[in-house]
């Protein structure tokens, strides 16, 4: 009777909770749904836990009696025996309430409890600005994205109305003396820009998170009149000497990079998600995921995932204090997605505030693991460092190809830190070689061809980052000049330049040499097959080179046998054995030597009967004078006027019509079998008819059959 909407999720130790606002489908009200899936025997698959229909509990209310929209369970970590629940309940005016309720934990999921706690007064927020447009987003303000439940605290956060735009609330309720009603511990209001800096900023559609020291990290969205929608957050340290309530400068995680004007224009809803988690591998590093307006049309938005570690410092109380850090690093570069080259030098820069001598150093993390160290120990006025891509302080070599984020950081105080706005990816740079390949399979970067002869150029590029864009210059008598191999038909000599470019932009080059001339080419012909017994003529030929040539055919290798030649005449006549590679070396006056080889196969053929010999006739397909071994060949019988065709005998069988059969090695039979159409009548064996290469109308009996050509080439020279 209702659907589903707006899902909240959260887990404890024992049980994972997932709520949903219910709305009617026809008729009904509106209402809250809560429902309970217990972690045992979730793994088995066979055994799967209790109905879930057991633990769907509907109608929750907040303690006012309104219902509980948008109720948000807690990430709770812990060994807690309660599950906490969030709620707000405030569209048309200001409010000094949030709302709380628990389910007592175990497997005794019944007992729910609601608790209203006061808080300081605010109004819901209105809609958010953008830059470029006025079209406005929605804000959520009755909405909140997520909880968590962390040492007896309860965190929350939503969107309020602050002085100059929208603003982001959140709060640390206090939940140590339970059963008893929960109290604020403390609240803030975060109103300020980037840097902490901006009056004409909106901050909307907030997530919260806090880590295993008790620092607080909310992301949120940020837009204005002078900003597209955008990824942002501010953070504040458990152990910091700031005020209850105060957040660090707030910091860019993305900038977004059009407005966004929707699907109908007009108010626009924004997102509307957010998440904040934290990294399992240390508790301390802070996932966070928000919506950012991107290039291209104005409705086109992404998922943008940012991290950011809050490290608080320790410190021995018998050791001098450590030197004045400074009080905050902002990282100018790298701000985008970028491409570095392993060994070029590229600068990080940065600005401060505080002490300026204060020792800063730079870090490079990889998927938030630390990888190394760039620089160590930098005054933090110096404010820019050129770095030679690839290199650590401890000279550790960094694997190019992946992506990487730079962090600058106080040397006497972690938690003082930036990190690259973006991602940039480290590749080695790229790399070519170019030429035509001789006859041993390398590459040689200049070649001799002769009138009328066809070039191939070949480009390789290596290193860099694929794919590869090729570009050849000139583009004089070149087949396609924007391929990796292609192929020329040079006039005259020629030198091309050919430039690659990697998928990053960086680019190489390199050259190839085209010198006229006429070079000795040897062809020993084309694949050729023969009957058994039979003969062929080995199709030899040889031009350019300085004549006279030494022709010799070897009907083995002639540089890895010591056979005597079969023939010194170009196209001699051979009778061969079997399948056999014959090899013709020509030698010109000059000493050059060119080998070349070609296949010499066997080939077979079909006998046809058709029983009776007036019961039809047989065609095949394809129709060729000698078959190769494996070669396959479609058989079809057509019957004459009152027979049908029954079946296939000898070298064929079954009633398949056509059958397709693969040549065994050797000559084969096909007896086509018929029956009277009338019933009367029988097989009578017919006469063989051989397919000896003589056509007959329609090509029905065709005669022999042509062996498919296959060319295996060897070349030499020296």
């Amino acid at each position: 009777t209702h659907w589903s909407d707006y899902p909240g999720f959260g887990v404890d130790e024992d049980t994972i909770y997932v709520t949903y606002n219910m709305f009617p489908k026809m008729a009904g009200g509106v209402f809250t749904r809560k429902n309970l899936i217990f972690k045992t025997g979730l793994e088995d698959p066979i055994n799967p836990p209790a109905d879930l229909a057991d633990r769907f509990f509907n109608n929750i209310l907040n303690d006012d009696g309104n219902v509980a929209s948008t109720l948000q369970p807690a990430h709770s970590f812990g060994d807690t025996q309660t599950e906490w629940f969030a709620s707000i309940f405030n569209l048309f005016g200001s409010s000094n309430r949030v709302f709380v309720i628990t389910r007592d934990g175990g497997f005794s999921p019944n007992n729910n409890r609601s608790f209203v706690v006061d808080v300081p007064e605010y109004q819901p927020g209105g809609a958010a600005r953008q830059r470029s447009t006025s079209t406005l987003l929605d804000t959520l303000p009755d909405r909140l994205m997520n909880a968590v439940w962390r040492d007896n605290s309860l965190w929350f956060a939503h969107t309020i109305q602050g002085p100059s735009g929208t603003a982001i609330r959140w709060y640390e309720i206090d939940t140590t003396d339970f059963p008893n009603d929960p109290v604020l511990a403390q609240s803030g209001d975060v109103t300020l820009g980037p840097g902490g800096v901006g009056t004409q900023i909106d901050n909307f559609i907030p997530a919260i998170m806090v880590n295993q020291a008790g620092d607080m990290l909310v992301s949120y969205s940020c837009a204005g009149p002078n900003n597209f929608p955008s990824i942002c957050y501010a953070h504040r340290f458990r152990n910091s000497a700031d005020d209850p309530g105060v957040t660090e400068p707030p910091t860019l995680v993305k900038a977004g990079q059009n407005e966004y004007e929707g699907f109908f224009g007009g108010f626009q809803r924004w997102g509307d998600y957010a998440g904040n988690a934290l990294d399992p591998t240390d508790e301390a590093t802070f996932w966070m995921f928000h919506e950012t307006a991107a290039p291209g049309t104005p409705s086109t938005w992404t998922t943008w995932f940012g991290s950011a570690t809050l490290t608080v410092i320790g410190g021995d109380p018998d050791e001098p204090p450590p030197l004045p850090a400074p009080s905050g690093l902002f990282l100018s570069r790298p701000n985008q997605f970028v491409n570095f080259v392993t060994d070029t030098t590229e600068r990080i820069s940065w600005s401060f505030t505080g002490n300026a001598t204060a020792p800063i150093k730079l870090l490079l993390f990889r998927n938030n693991i630390l990888v190394g160290e760039i620089a160590s120990s930098l005054p933090a006025n110096q404010g820019d460092f050129d770095w030679t891509v690839g290199e650590l302080t401890s000279g550790v070599i960094i694997p190019p190809g992946d992506t990487y984020v730079v962090r600058v950081a106080a040397v006497n105080n972690p938690a003082i830190f930036d990190v690259s706005a973006a991602f940039f990816r480290i590749t080695p740079m790229v790399e070519v070689v170019a030429g035509v390949f001789d006859e041993f399979g390398l590459l040689q970067d200049s070649a001799e061809f002769g009138p009328g002869q066809s070039v191939q150029l070949s480009a390789v590029a290596t290193k860099g980052l694929a794919p590869y864009f090729f570009k050849w210059t000139p583009q004089d008598f070149l087949d396609d000049p924007n391929i990796a191999s292609p192929q020329a038909l040079p006039l005259r000599g020629t030198t091309y330049n050919v430039e690659v470019r990697d998928s990053t932009g960086n680019t190489a080059s390199t050259s190839v040499e085209l010198i006229p001339g006429n070079p000795l080419t040897v062809d020993a012909g084309q694949t050729q097959s023969f009957p058994a017994g039979g003969s062929i003529v080995l199709e030899g030929f040889v031009t350019g080179g300085s004549p006279p040539y030494v022709i010799e055919w070897f009907d083995c290798d002639p540089d890895s046998c010591a056979a005597l030649p079969v023939s010194t005449s170009i196209q001699p006549v051979v009778t061969p054995p079997g399948l056999i590679l014959y090899f013709l070396r020509v030698t010109d006056l000059a000493g050059t030597i060119r080998t070349d080889n070609v296949l010499a196969e066997p080939g077979f053929t079909a006998t046809f009967q058709n029983d009776p010999a007036n019961g039809g006739l047989i065609t095949r397909a394809p129709i060729e004078a000698l078959y190769r071994f494996s070669q396959p060949i479609a058989f079809t019988a057509t019957p004459n006027s009152g027979f049908i065709f029954d079946h296939w005998e000898i070298d064929a069988s079954g009633t398949s019509n056509p059958i397709t059969i693969s040549f065994p090695n050797r000559n084969i039979t096909v007896r086509a079998v018929y029956r009277s159409a009338n019933g009367t009548g029988g097989p009578a064996v017919g006469l063989p008819i051989p397919l000896c290469g003589a056509g007959i109308a329609g090509g029905l009996l065709a005669g022999g059959l042509v062996l498919t050509m296959v060319r295996v080439r060897r070349r030499r020279s020296r």
